[in-house]
């Protein structure tokens, strides 16, 4: 069983220097020795103009992956490679989060394998009590998590990971919620 301890974070980003800015801060604020992993999916246009990677050096322990794509997926398999902590979550650029209430939960819950958190849908309230679920409410023992990987780089595949993590082992269900996820993503 895994509580507290050190988390490794998984940003992945897309042309939202600001937004990926703002959440790794929130994140810091939280947990300042943790690991944050960004990996930024954006042209190679963008990534001249944002310079994201030097920016991300006023934190610690950050890991800046320049990804050649815009797949999700692959992103969160590079990113994965990097993880140095035993517990892992995944985070956007374009939602919010409540990263003081997660390490209140943590300090109050042990993880096994994997946890899941309710979140909040275009302010809707979602209690989900099965692997339909965004992966950014669920933290995972990166123990647990290794059994899992790697992503399949096609729509739908982390919602394929997740449904494995159930038919392997069975969550902790913590009560509040960390993710205030945007309708359809990107406001824009």
């Amino acid at each position: 069983m895994t509580a507290r301890g050190e988390l490794s974070a998984i940003f992945v980003t897309y042309k939202m220097k600001d937004a990926l800015l703002e959440r790794v801060a929130q994140f810091k604020s939280q947990f300042p020795d943790s690991q944050v992993i960004v990996a930024d999916n954006s042209p190679a246009t963008y990534k001249k103009y944002a310079q994201l990677d030097t920016k991300l050096q006023r934190f610690s322990d950050t890991i800046y992956v320049n990804n050649g794509i815009n797949s999700r997926f692959a992103a969160y398999n590079i990113a994965c490679k990097n993880i140095k902590n035993e517990l892992v979550v995944f985070r956007t650029d374009d939602d919010r989060f409540d990263e003081s209430v997660l390490r209140a939960q943590l300090d109050n819950n042990p993880i096994d394998d994997f946890a899941v958190t309710p979140h909040y849908f275009n302010n809707d309230y979602q209690i989900p009590i099965s692997w339909e679920r965004p992966i950014e409410g669920v933290i995972f023992t990166h123990t647990f998590l290794s059994t899992l990987l790697p992503f399949a780089d096609q729509p739908g595949a982390d919602w394929a990971l997740l449904k494995t993590a159930f038919a392997k082992s069975n969550p902790r269900f913590l009560n509040q919620p960390v993710l205030f996820k945007a309708a359809h993503g990107r406001d824009h």
